[in-house]
This record gives structure tokens, C-alpha cells and sequence, in this order.
């Protein structure tokens, strides 16, 4: 599976993640490898990548010096695995 780069290009994005059967709100820069999370842009349409739109992070969120925003390496999540 290709891994992805997401990032937070307008800081207004919701971040939900899935915790304990349910979707909470999160905060990017505190996601952590391993969390399964998603993306909303600021008019409630999901972030999409390809047609993902359910992400597992495979590092930790940093912050990219050269892009100046928060970032996270991602695959899509496919569920059962």
C-alpha cells in the first residue's frame, strides 16, 4: 500500500478519530502513529485522498519546517485489518 502526506493547509480543518468504538474530536498535532482518523474541510466535506477518507497514521504529527504546517505520512484504512 503507497503510503500518503497529509497536512493541515488551512489550520481550519476538524480532525475526528476513532477511540473506543466512536468518532471523537482530536487535534492534529496530536495525532499518534496508529490512530485511525479523518479530515473534514471548514464546509463539512470530508478530506479526501484518491477515495480514502479514513486514514491510519503511520508516524506521529510533525511539525514541516518547509511547508510551515502540521503534517502526517498516512494509508488509507481499510477496515478488518
Amino acid at each position: 500500500m503507497k503510503m500518503r502526506l497529509l497536512n493541515m493547509t488551512t489550520g481550519l480543518r476538524m480532525i475526528e478519530i476513532f477511540n473506543d468504538g466512536r468518532w471523537q474530536t482530536g487535534i492534529f498535532r496530536e495525532l499518534q502513529k496508529g490512530d485511525v482518523f479523518r479530515m473534514f474541510e471548514p464546509t463539512g466535506e470530508p478530506v479526501k485522498d484518491d477515495a480514502a477518507t479514513d486514514f491510519v497514521a503511520i508516524d506521529n504529527a510533525f511539525l514541516c519546517t518547509r511547508l510551515k504546517t502540521w503534517t502526517i505520512n498516512v494509508e488509507p484504512f481499510a477496515e478488518g485489518k
